[in-house]
């Protein structure tokens, strides 16, 4: 991906978003996985890449970081991953090609306070080794790129999001077929899309990620307003009516709620904020409350689009069963739009 489109693409993925092996001997490792400390002074990188004019160790900075060689484009040469693979960390992760130039430099567009990880991986169906990009945070939903070079650049994977190169979710697993599964939890519930990775002919995507299917797995009964009202709308989302009916048992709201429209979760489910709901000048937000006596509580809820998320807010009443589960007992929608997320 040419400079100037990853950099408007990360900058996207910020709006949005507002497990390594251990070590080995040479003889151990693979062809993918050839670790070197740079800082070894018997071991430089560049010791062993001189005839390929690849010098790391240009600055104290780079000479303390281990480094990986690996052949990336299947030419026989090996490239130089700079930084820890498959950690999160602020420190970026920096790949060089043979001629010593920048092929992939995080830290050029992201902040440094920003997490990454980097994960070096092979996929079957997928002639070169592939860097998984993490960018976020590990605890959360955040965005993962999947790219490698084809010659003396880098291509990557678009379709899995409208306008978007990159999936998210919480992490990812690829099955032995190729096939690629994204995972997020919510609320209690496992969200699971999968993926295949196909050439596409188009010079803008070469390859595009086609959606296999996508399952939504509840886990155990929310015990919060905020996560029944985010198990309610997860429900409404994904199609689950008999959770709907879990969650909110009078036939009439139900039907009220179910005519309503809530949009698509095209990106990611961003949880239901429950409280007091205020106005700002960057639209409505809410600050953190209880339900009252009468289990009245204001709720936002929104959904992301490209550059902006689309809101609903409304109020809801909570009460207890018999059993102890909470439910819903009447919801109202009271004003939508749409509004830029938060920054920093």
């Amino acid at each position: 991906m040419p400079n100037a489109r990853r950099a408007a693409t990360l900058l996207a993925i910020l709006v949005l978003l507002t497990g390594c092996a251990g070590s080995q001997t040479d003889a151990d490792a693979t062809p993918v996985e050839k670790q070197a400390s740079a800082a070894d002074e018997n071991d430089t990188p560049d010791r062993d890449a001189a005839d390929r004019n690849i010098d790391p160790v240009n600055d104290r900075e780079w000479a303390l970081r281990p480094a990986t060689r690996v052949d990336l484009n299947g030419d026989g040469l090996d490239e130089l991953i700079i930084g820890e693979l498959g950690r999160w960390s602020t420190e970026k992760v920096k790949v060089l090609r043979q001629d010593g130039s920048d092929l992939l430099k995080l830290d050029q567009w992201l902040p440094d306070t920003t997490q990454t990880r980097v994960d070096l991986v092979t996929m079957d169906g997928l002639p070169n080794p592939v860097l998984v990009i993490h960018v976020g945070d590990p605890d959360e939903w955040h965005s993962m790129e999947f790219t490698w070079m084809e010659g003396e650049e880098l291509v990557s994977v678009w379709g899995w999001h409208p306008k978007h190169n990159v999936a998210f979710g919480e992490d990812y697993a690829i099955r032995p077929d190729g096939t690629v599964e994204i995972t997020g939890d919510i609320a209690g519930f496992t969200i699971v899309r999968r993926y295949r990775i196909e050439p596409y002919a188009d010079a803008y995507m070469p390859y595009v990620a086609r959606k296999q299917d996508e399952v939504v797995i509840p886990g155990s009964y929310p015990t919060t307003a905020a996560d029944l009202l985010t198990a309610l709308f997860i429900a409404r989302w994904y199609d689950l009516p008999d959770l709907v009916d879990q969650y909110l048992p009078d036939p009439d709201v139900r039907a009220a709620f179910m005519k309503e429209d809530f949009g698509e979760i095209r990106y990611r489910p961003i949880p239901v904020e429950t409280g007091l709901l205020v106005y700002t000048d960057c639209g409505p937000q809410i600050e953190p409350a209880d339900p009252d006596d009468n289990g009245l509580v204001e709720f936002l809820v929104s959904v992301a689009s490209y550059e902006e998320r689309l809101y609903w807010t409304g109020e809801a009443v909570i009460s207890t069963e018999r059993d102890g589960r909470l439910v819903v007992k009447d919801i109202r929608i009271t004003d939508r739009g749409g509004f830029l997320p938060r920054r920093g």
